[in-house]
């Protein structure tokens, strides 16, 4: 079965990170990005993922809202995503592990909610992993 999956986050880069890194963001972001530009083991994971973080459907409301771009307060790159994906599970299995490593930013950086879920699974980066917290409602009141 497909499933619609959304993903919301936003973490600063290690300012070592290298520039096929730095591409393949790009080539996920729909950039013309040639694939050779890319370093050998982020070609072979996101072959044909071309615009992956970009991706948007009429299942969540909003549209697509990612972009990296370089801060020269912290001589470093920062990546915002929001997008969503049927079949997303790649998310999980494929991007945020290998984000993680690349990630500056540590602890909390955002949630994923998948359309069979009540409640979002939040998303931590923690020594170069990448953890989900599940969480469940344990009251409700309002703002």
């Amino acid at each position: 079965m497909s499933v619609y999956t959304e993903l919301n986050l936003a973490c600063e880069l290690k300012q070592d990170t290298r520039t096929p890194k730095i591409n393949t963001l790009r080539y996920l972001l729909g950039e013309a990005v040639e694939l050779n530009g890319l370093d050998e083991e982020s070609r072979s994971r996101f072959e044909g993922w071309s615009g992956f973080l970009i991706c948007s459907s009429y299942y969540f409301p909003g549209g697509a809202l990612s972009r990296l771009y370089f801060d020269d307060i912290t001589e470093s790159y920062h990546l915002v995503v929001r997008m969503n994906h049927k079949n997303g599970p790649g998310i999980n299995s494929s991007f945020l592990p290998w984000l993680a490593i690349l990630s500056q930013t540590q602890g909390y950086v955002g949630y994923i909610r998948s359309e069979l879920e009540e409640c979002p699974r939040l998303v931590y980066f923690l020594n170069g992993k990448a953890v989900e917290i599940t969480i469940q409602e344990t009251s409700r009141s309002e703002l």
